[in-house]
């Protein structure tokens, strides 16, 4: 739980750095996240499949690890895409928000139990996105 508030952080600082008009060191920062929380060389996790990603991201894991996990990178990848949004790359955000839609699909067919409403709220904002990018 220590390693996701760090990342949780790590995420705000991404965040900052997106605003503040430093598109290419956020993107570096959500590598580094990435490496971080999946425990893969820098790059390999980014360039893996979305069920790959999830897979890396739950084996062995309990659901109380597992979930929070999976939310932390569905939220990386939604930072990733409005990055590629403000860098004017809408495939690539495009890319980067499919990613995320099929990471939380695959959270909300696993975890079915969303209290919260976590999954959903995301998800909800992602479909919002993807419907933005299509109408452009």
């Amino acid at each position: 739980m220590r390693m996701i508030e760090e990342l949780r952080q790590f995420l705000t600082a991404i965040l900052q750095l997106r605003t503040s008009g430093q598109p290419d060191e956020a993107l570096s920062a959500v590598l580094r996240a990435q490496e971080r929380l999946s425990s893969l060389p820098p790059g390999q996790f980014s360039a893996l499949s979305p069920a790959e990603q999830f897979e890396v991201l739950t084996q062995g894991e309990t659901p109380d690890a597992a979930l929070p996990k999976c939310l932390l990178q569905a939220d990386l990848l939604i930072e990733t895409g409005r990055i590629y949004e403000a860098k004017h790359r809408p495939v690539l955000a495009l890319g980067a928000w499919n990613y995320a839609r099929q990471i939380l699909e695959m959270t909300a067919a696993r975890f079915p139990e969303d209290p919260r409403g976590e999954i959903s709220r995301r998800l909800t904002e992602i479909r919002r996105q993807l419907a933005t990018i299509g109408s452009d």
